[in-house]
């Protein structure tokens, strides 16, 4: 009677400690996502620069090595018309932004200080850079120095604001659907003299046609590189027909995103260009600015990933891509 009355017990003992053991391996854990920061920067410029060629951001992404629930790498940013104000909160977002801290920098910069996310005027898409698996470089440039607004050549983005990955320019082309990439080449072909009525003109034996080496400067269509679009590498576009994507701020008017182009130094009219308000969302506003015609807007990227358990987003580690100021005329 006592073996059967033990077996009894022993057997419920152990029922309720696989149960417990069950309910605690299973509700009392979060799931934890780790996600691989971007770790690299190839430009990061500070507000003090007054030199506009370095006025742009360039890093690599890390899309190697994540989780399937990677979504991709943001750029958040903030715009300051104090640069004390900028400096003191970008301090305090590094100042928690280790390994041991985990997503804190980023909940940081996005729930304290209202860090908004990086927009592309007239186009939406769920990250500023989408995942696809392969580190990329990402460069961009969010206001293009005054008197450079038909700037081609290379280097682009130290000239013009402009959206590039890995070196390919983005942008749509009249006629053609979806976002293309492109190219600004410059090579050298070997042509025939012609005087000026377009005749050839010869040797001194007569017969041969003299020839020249002639520079060519012409838009090309990339290797395809993450478009939708069935265009080769290597054929020419019109350069009249392209329109490049740039960065733009995430708050609108007139159902429009707002530009980084404060002060209209462009001189289209537009809403879309105007100086930041006091309220607007992704701007710090401080009744004593640092000058009358200057801001300053810091950058952070962050990478993603979506938290299907917990129906949040999860990030990485932040990396400071730097401020640059926009000022009037420049």
């Amino acid at each position: 009677m006592r073996t059967a009355e033990y077996r009894i017990k022993s057997f419920l003992c152990a029922l309720f400690i696989c149960a417990a053991g069950t309910l605690f391996f299973s509700c009392g854990l979060d799931t934890v996502i780790y996600v691989y920061a971007p770790e690299t920067t190839y430009n990061s410029v500070t507000y003090e620069s007054d030199d506009s060629l370095t006025w742009y951001s360039s890093f690599l992404t890390k899309e190697t090595e994540q989780e399937d629930s990677f979504s991709g790498t943001e750029v958040y940013y903030k715009i300051y018309n104090n640069y004390s104000d900028l400096t003191t909160q970008r301090n305090a977002i590094l100042s928690v932004n280790s390994s041991s801290n985990s997503s804190s920098a980023a909940t940081r910069l996005i729930d304290t200080y209202t860090y908004q996310p990086l927009g592309i005027l007239k186009l939406s898409r769920g990250n500023f850079i989408p995942a696809n698996g392969d580190d990329k470089t990402v460069t961009f440039r969010i206001k293009t120095t005054t008197g450079s607004e038909d700037y081609q050549g290379d280097n682009f983005e130290t000239f013009r604001a402009c959206l590039k990955y890995s070196n390919n320019i983005m942008g749509t082309v009249a006629g053609v659907s979806g976002i293309v990439y492109l190219k600004y080449v410059t090579y050298t072909e070997t042509v025939n003299v012609t005087d000026e009525d377009g005749n050839p003109i010869y040797e001194d034996d007569g017969t041969t046609p003299k020839t020249e080496d002639k520079t060519v400067s012409v838009w090309k269509y990339s290797d395809n590189y993450h478009t939708s679009i069935s265009k080769g590498e290597g054929t020419e576009c019109d350069y009249s027909d392209i329109s490049f994507y740039i960065p733009c701020r995430s708050v609108s008017t007139g159902g429009n995103k707002m530009s980084f182009d404060f002060f209209d130094d462009e001189e289209t009219d537009s809403d879309t260009h105007a100086e930041p308000a006091e309220g607007d969302a992704d701007y710090y506003y401080n009744s004593t600015a640092s000058a009358s015609d200057t801001y300053y807007v810091q950058f952070f990227a962050v990478g993603v990933a979506f938290d299907s358990v917990n129906l949040k987003n999860a990030y990485s580690l932040v990396l400071d891509l730097g401020s640059v100021p926009v000022i009037k005329g420049r």
